[in-house]
Parts: C-alpha cells; structure tokens; sequence
C-alpha cells in the first residue's frame, strides 16, 4: 500500500468510526449487537474509502486537500442528523436524502462551492461504495448484517447507480 492508500484508508477509518459513534443512539435503538456494529463499521470503512478514492482532488491525496476534506466530511458525519440519515440508507435501503444533507451541510456554516470536491459527486460515491460494501457483507456466509441489510433495496440502488 503506498502512503497516499494508508492516508486516505486512515481517513476512511476516521469517518466510519465517527459516523458509527455518532449514530450509536440509532443503533441502539434498533437492538443492533457488537458484531452487527462492527460489519456496518467496516462496510462504512469500504464506502469512505471509495468515496475519497473516487473524489479525491491532485496526484498526491495526502496534501492539505484532501486532508481538509476529511476533516469537514468527520465534522459533517457527527452532525445531528447526519449520522441517522447515512444509517437509513444502509439499514433501510433508503436513497440518500440529498437535499436534506445539502442544508444540513450548509447549515453547519460550511461552503459547498469552495469545497475541493462536489458535493453531490462525493455522495454519490459514498452511495455507491456503501452498496458494494452491504451487499458483499450481507451476502457472506453467516454475516452479522444477513437480517439487518434490506438486501432487495440496496441492490437496486446498487443498479441504479451503476
């Protein structure tokens, strides 16, 4: 792995670790275990690590760039709402609710037209590596998410995207 890999995994790590603790009440509220938790956190890892590798701006991903996207992306996934949002789309097969992360991202004071990335491209990304990311976890023999995955939902979102 070159160190542009280990930085933007590192990344990857980072966010899904924070959007999984953000969203532990929502978690928790849905009876989810350990095992189920730590699957979900690792697809997540999977899905940040695409979206970063997909939007991730110079030959270099571990300039200020891109470190700068990886802290607003952390900020953005601790915010209210935002974590529960992301969990929906993977627990219920929800669409991601674009306008909804918009203003929230733009409520949180945050510049979406000098963001080094486009919005809606990364999300997007995030979207489609988390569908790869559940399906392949919820179709592995005897995976935690098995139950939890809408299986059906995800993959037409999955089709849709590609």
């Amino acid at each position: 792995m070159t160190i542009a890999s280990d930085f933007l995994l590192n990344l990857a790590v980072g966010l899904a670790a924070d959007l999984v603790k953000a969203g532990a009440g929502h978690l928790r509220d849905l009876a989810f275990g350990d095992s189920e938790a730590h699957a979900l956190q690792a697809a997540w890892e999977t899905a940040f690590h695409a979206m970063l590798e997909e939007t991730a701006a110079g030959p270099e991903p571990e300039d200020d760039q891109a470190a700068l996207v990886g802290d607003l992306f952390r900020e953005f996934v601790r915010a209210a709402g935002v974590a529960d949002a992301f969990l929906d789309l993977a627990l219920e097969g929800r669409e991601p609710p674009l306008e909804t992360l918009r203003a929230r991202f733009d409520q949180l004071g945050y510049d979406r037209a000098t963001l080094p990335v486009d919005f809606d491209a990364a999300l997007t990304a995030l979207t489609r590596g988390l569908t790869d990311a559940l399906l392949e976890a919820a179709l592995a023999p005897e995976s935690p998410l098995h139950n939890r995955v809408s299986l059906v939902r995800v993959a037409a979102i999955h089709n849709l995207l590609r």
